[in-house]
């Protein structure tokens, strides 16, 4: 069973990227991410593409668009972004610092987001 934390990201304003808990090692969580730009729910163009982008505590940079099984790290429908946590970004204890980045159909990148995850030792 997945555990889904639900955060609200407004493009449009300057935030404090949401925090979010896992345990090391922990694939079982998703984040579904609700977008807004200025108020107003913000439509993904078509053909739509995302990756995330993260670094570990031992300052390795780390891109992942496809999970191990082959599908995508992040899918979205209307104005919701679903994101998978994959594996290799819990393998190690502490805060990972995480982005989200959008790109169009051309690989152009139209918006990006970041997380926080604090990963906890088991």
């Amino acid at each position: 069973m997945d555990v889904v934390h639900k955060i609200s990201v407004d493009l449009g304003r300057e935030q404090i990227p949401p925090r979010i808990s896992a345990m090391q090692n922990d694939s079982a969580r998703k984040i579904e991410v609700s977008l807004y730009e200025n108020g107003v729910a913000w439509e993904f163009p078509a053909a739509t593409t995302a990756y995330i982008a993260f670094k570990r505590p031992n300052e390795e940079n780390i891109r992942i668009a496809n999970l191990s099984n082959g599908d995508p790290v992040v899918s979205v429908s209307g104005n919701v972004a679903s994101v998978s946590v994959p594996v290799e970004l819990t393998a190690m204890c502490g805060i990972v610092p995480m982005v989200v980045v959008f790109l169009d159909g051309a690989g152009e990148q139209i918006a990006t987001f970041p997380i926080s995850v604090t990963v906890v030792c088991n």
